[in-house]
């Protein structure tokens, strides 16, 4: 639980801003759609919530934010590509902090 006197850490992001990159947590997002969204499936009876979910969360968050870049990441190995990730961030980025 956030304490209310810590100041913020958080990079403000500025809208059209040309140096502004959002990492997506692709994983994240469809376990999130996959569970948090009742039952769908198309005609053929195949589970279709989790694109769905993805889809709509996706492009609210490119809609609100409206970045100029956007990956989004699929964490198969999840240790080693946040370790591979985090050692390119650093190196783009020295002052980087994970949020």
């Amino acid at each position: 639980m956030k304490n209310d006197n810590e100041p913020n850490t958080r990079p403000e992001l500025k809208l059209n801003d040309p140096n502004n990159l959002i990492l997506i947590d692709g994983s994240g997002y469809i376990f999130r759609a996959f569970y948090g969204l009742p039952p769908m499936t198309n005609p053929e009876g195949i589970p279709v919530n989790a694109v769905f979910g993805f889809t709509k969360m996706l492009l609210k968050l490119i809609d609100d934010l409206k970045p100029m870049y956007a990956a989004v990441i699929l964490m198969l190995q999840e240790k080693l590509l946040e370790m591979k990730f985090m050692k390119i961030i650093k190196e783009i980025d020295p002052t980087h902090q994970r949020i």
